[in-house]
């Protein structure tokens, strides 16, 4: 992921939560409309795909009406 000069690199593995959020909190994300990625024993990091829904497939992800879960293989 990147944003400006900032890039992270997270194993789709490490990802334990994915949680979206409207929080005001900033992150990379310049927008409202986020997504918590919970990741290796708890850290935290906020991120604003455009495209939600592609993002969360190309990481073996899908949306849920209670938040994300990893899809079923």
């Amino acid at each position: 992921m990147r944003c400006g000069p900032f890039s992270w690199h997270l194993r789709c593995s490490d990802i334990t939560a994915i949680t979206p959020t409207n929080t005001p909190l900033s992150g990379p994300a310049l927008s409202f409309d986020k997504l918590q990625l919970t990741y290796n024993n708890g850290k935290c990091l906020l991120i604003s795909p455009a495209d939600k829904a592609g993002f969360l497939a190309a990481i073996g992800w899908a949306t849920t009406p209670s938040g994300c879960q990893k899809a079923a293989s």
